[in-house]
């Protein structure tokens, strides 16, 4: 497989902590409501991701199951102390969650997903790479799936 970066890309040609001090940052927000089935899933796929200057922070919006308890555990399980993870004591609904979150982002980008959803590793390389060849003009990438 070849590398997609082209050779003047300030992520083609470095490894590590250059790649974390160059490559633009980004936030991955993800959002659970009743997720307890799926959550361990959707954060190992954001754990696995390849970018390599990424910030992960999870909400939950007051689910009415265990999910709060299986992110708590799951990220003491994995020591993923780095992960801000926000549980609501009383459900304030989607919009105003992401407002909330949106709030804490510090970043270049970032990225949504729902905390029952996969990402493919590649994801948020793949698309910092193309918003960035895109320049200003442009502001979001959608996909349905990869």
């Amino acid at each position: 497989m070849t590398d997609p970066k082209p050779p003047n890309h300030p992520m083609s040609q470095q490894s590590g902590r250059d790649l974390i001090d160059t490559a633009p940052s980004v936030t991955c927000v993800i959002g659970a409501y009743n997720h307890a089935k799926y959550v361990v899933e959707a954060l190992d796929s954001a754990f696995a991701l390849t970018y390599p200057n990424l910030r992960i922070i999870i909400y939950d919006d007051a689910s009415t199951d265990n999910t709060q308890q299986v992110i708590r555990d799951h990220l003491a399980a994995t020591g993923r102390d780095d992960v801000l993870f926000v549980a609501h004591e009383q459900n304030k609904g989607l919009c105003a969650s992401l407002n909330e979150m949106l709030a804490l982002v510090n970043s270049d980008y970032v990225a949504f997903i729902s905390a029952d959803d996969l990402q493919v590793p590649e994801r948020l390389s793949i698309q910092v790479e193309r918003l960035e060849a895109l320049g200003e003009r442009y502001a979001m990438i959608y996909s349905n799936a990869l």
